[in-house]
């Protein structure tokens, strides 16, 4: 059915009267949604088809053929690699780049077997695992070459040099070359099918753009129809039925005619209806605002929310009348009527309790009200009466009394004179309040605002306050002067002075600081000022927001203090500071370049010396020669003890893993060749590790390897079985290393000195006195703890602790 037939059929249903307004709205959904499904389900189905066909040539296709690029650069790279291995040995390069792709091979080989999965064809699926064991024997024949020539002398025999240059030619080479030919049809046949399911791609595509179009087209002309008829049949009637809610909103009631049966009829009989109602509702209105409470008002339901207000409203009304005279009552005002005919007055209950008379008078006068007054009060409230009823004027006077009980009060008068039409002469009404609390408050105020006003006169900072709703500055303290070289009077006629007189190059980082005051959080800015007097101040201002019930900034309070000789002070600091980073720096450089230019020659020395020994004979000679080699070896020892000094205090510490088994074997190596060390010695390492231990593991190393040289270099000759035990017990908070010997000892009294720079223990001692100082201080650097616990002739035990920098 086309869209015209249905369109035709819409407009005769639509002209049913009978029909409700609801069925012919769903009759028009409906045919919209049937339109919209129909062409919508075609579009998803191409574009489900497109999806897949994309996700094939984006996750088989493209990488198929990437993965067969990357294996002919592959194979033509180990092919000019083994022939390199067998006519160039000396290129080393080459020769690990060519071990490193041969140990790749089985990934390699993996991967061609999941490539082929990619490939439809099972012909070329199979043909392509047929690739995978070409590869695999040129990956042995590789092997066969690379086991013949591994070492120079292998070269050097020339049956095994003809055996590989052979086997490279007529083994190897084939292989490679078969295996790139076939890598190129692979290549070719998925390039074609890459391009193939692209075009398909492309032609769904432009399939999906035309049928959105003609979905748009159809939407477009069936929302033109449908907008046609739902504006005669549904929004005429509702403009209709607003501007009669509109007039009876402006109090204008209107009752319409109701000649529709639909919905709309409903809603315009709705609205008579309410008309009626409020109609009703205006009378009762009426009668409260004339205090007739008894009027009769019935809720048209439990619903009726408005019903219910109004009968609240009375309600609230008499509770309010009530309330207002007990709050008269609390707030000590009343009001007095007076009569100037007649002099009587009239008054509320709560004037005899401030005037604190017990029982009320009968018939009381002007005269009974003014006896508690003074003779002063008393002529100054009748002169105000008087002008009053002669100018018909009001007045307002504050009294001073003292009442019946002789209690001193103070009194607010404020009266009007109103003349009725049936009564010429009228009456005064006089408000009288009871205001002797609030004026002690406010004479109290005033004392600590004037003792607040002294504290700003004599203090050296200056306060102030900004009220940001009024844009008006509360006040300021009389500092402002001396701070900023600028009266009180200048911030109050232009409160942005403060912002005016920053130097110009701190007036970025003042507003940004300002800011933050936008998000509720207090702020401290430090700037320099530009007085007005052209002198340049540093000063500190801090800043707090206060706020209202919803969050808005409704005022400023602030102090700035002058810092200007702690700004100098800092500079002077900052500066000190410098020089003295550079001349550490300038050490530290002179440290390690004398160091290195020292060791240098000393290593030129040690080989001379080694030299001299071995080609001389002489026993002096070769005594002389020994002795210069322990002096270099001393000297060598002591240079490195300074580079390991100098870098414990230049370098952060390192968070890395350590190995205690691998450093403790390293470290044992090391040291196997140092004078002391022999084959009678035994070095034992012990380690518990119950979980990763992460350290700086050249600071761990020299720590070891001076304790356990120290261990060796003091070892008891005299004993049969000298040893040194290093156990090493680790978790995840620390760990816990001894070292152990039972060498010659040390005395109790050298104990707490050991650690300390270029202490020795006796003269006897062999080392430079660094080895301890530098333990300690690396130990101290890792935030870890050293002891030490020694007795002469039976051993040393030396108990370190470090941290853990696993949580660090």
């Amino acid at each position: 059915m086309s869209s015209a037939t249905l369109t035709d059929l819409l407009r005769k249903l639509l002209h049913f009267k009978i029909m409700s307004l609801r069925i012919k709205i769903w009759l028009s959904i409906l045919v919209l949604v049937l339109l919209f499904t129909s062409n919508s389900v075609v579009i998803y189905l191409e574009m489900d088809d497109n999806k897949s066909k994309n996700e094939e040539l984006s996750e088989k296709i493209v990488p198929t053929v990437n993965f067969l690029y990357d294996l002919r650069r592959n194979v033509s790279e180990r092919t000019s690699l083994i022939s390199d291995w067998v006519n160039n040995p000396g290129n080393q390069i080459a020769k690990e780049k060519l071990i490193d792709l041969h140990s790749e091979s089985k990934n390699t080989f993996l991967e061609i077997g999941r490539t082929a999965d990619n490939y439809v064809d099972p012909s070329w699926r199979d043909s392509i695992i047929n690739l995978s064991h070409l590869f695999m024997n040129m990956s042995s024949s590789e092997y066969q070459i690379m086991s013949t020539l591994v070492l120079p002398e292998d070269y050097k025999d020339q049956r095994k040099k003809n055996h590989s240059l052979a086997y490279l030619e007529f083994e190897l080479l084939p292989v490679s070359n078969l295996l790139n030919h076939k890598i190129n049809s692979y290549i070719r046949y998925t390039e074609a099918w890459r391009n193939a399911q692209g075009k398909t791609i492309r032609e769904s595509s432009d399939l999906i753009t035309e049928l959105t179009v003609m979905l748009i087209l159809e939407v477009l002309i069936l929302g033109f129809v449908l907008s046609f008829l739902v504006e005669r049949i549904l929004i005429k009637p509702i403009i209709e039925v607003k501007n009669t809610l509109d007039k009876l909103k402006n109090g204008i009631i209107i009752k319409k005619h109701v000649k529709r049966k639909d919905e709309i009829g409903a809603i315009q009989s709705a609205v008579n209806g309410l008309a009626d109602r409020v109609d009703e509702m205006s009378a009762f209105a009426l009668q409260i605002g004339q205090r007739n409470f008894d009027h009769t008002f019935e809720p048209l339901s439990n619903h009726d929310k408005l019903g219910h207000a109004l009968l609240s409203m009375r309600s609230d009304l008499k509770k309010n009348i009530s309330r207002l005279e007990e709050t008269q009552r609390i707030a000590g005002t009343g009001y007095l009527e007076y009569n100037p005919a007649t002099n009587r007055i009239t008054c509320s209950d709560i004037i005899w309790e401030i005037l604190d008379l017990e029982k009320e008078i009968s018939e009381p006068t002007l005269t009974d009200f003014l006896k508690v007054c003074s003779s002063e009060g008393t002529l100054n409230f009748q002169i105000q009466l008087r002008n009053c009823l002669k100018h018909n004027s009001k007045f307002e006077l504050t009294l001073p009394i003292k009442s019946y009980k002789s209690k001193e009060k103070i009194l607010s008068l404020s009266g009007r004179h109103i003349i009725t039409a049936d009564d010429m002469v009228g009456k005064m009404v006089i408000v009288v309040q009871d205001i002797t609390e609030r004026k002690q408050a406010e004479n109290e105020l005033k004392e600590a605002h004037d003792q607040m006003e002294a504290f700003f006169k004599n203090i050296n900072d200056v306060f102030f306050s900004y009220d940001i709703a009024s844009k008006k500055l509360l006040q300021i303290s009389e500092a402002c002067k001396e701070v900023y070289g600028y009266s009180k009077e200048d911030f109050q006629n232009n409160f942005k002075l403060i912002e005016d007189v920053v130097a110009e190059e701190d007036k970025v980082h003042f507003l940004e600081k300002k800011m933050e005051l936008h998000i509720g959080n207090p702020v401290i800015i430090e700037y320099r000022i530009r007085q007005k007097s052209g002198a340049v101040k540093w000063v500190e201002t801090k800043i707090t927001p206060s706020f209202d019930s919803i969050g808005k900034i409704i005022r400023l309070d602030g102090i700035t203090s002058d810092i200007s000789e702690r700004k100098e002070s800092e500079e002077a600091l900052n500066k000190t500071n410098n020089d003295l980073r550079k001349s550490n720096a300038e050490l530290d450089k002179f440290v390690y370049s004398v160091s290195h230019d020292l060791r240098a020659p000393l290593t030129s020395m040690q080989g001379i010396v080694e030299l001299t020994e071995m080609q001389t004979a002489e026993e002096l000679t070769g005594k002389h020669m020994n002795m210069l080699q322990k002096s270099i070896r001393k000297l060598d020892s002591f240079i490195s003890d300074i580079l390991n000094y100098s870098r414990n205090a230049r370098l952060d510490i390192r968070r890395e893993t350590v190995d205690f088994k691998e450093m403790l074997a390293d470290i044992s190596r090391e040291l196997q060749y140092m004078d002391g060390h022999d084959s009678a010695l035994v070095i034992d390492n012990t380690v518990h590790a119950k979980s990763d231990f992460y350290s700086d593991n050249n600071r761990l190393r020299i720590v070891l390897s001076n304790l356990i040289s120290n261990s060796i270099r003091y070892k008891d000759s005299g004993k049969e079985n000298p040893f040194v035990t290093v156990s090493v017990t680790a978790n995840e908070r620390f760990a816990e290393i001894v070292v152990e010997d039972n060498g010659i000892g040390i005395k109790k009294e050298h104990h707490e000195n050991v650690f300390n720079m270029f202490y020795r223990v006796s003269e006897k001692s062999s080392g430079s006195g660094l080895g301890l100082y530098i333990v300690k201080e690396t130990i101290e650097k890792m935030n870890g703890e050293i002891s030490i616990d020694s007795v002469p002739g039976v051993g040393t035990k030396v108990y370190v602790n470090i941290p853990n920098l696993y949580l660090q």
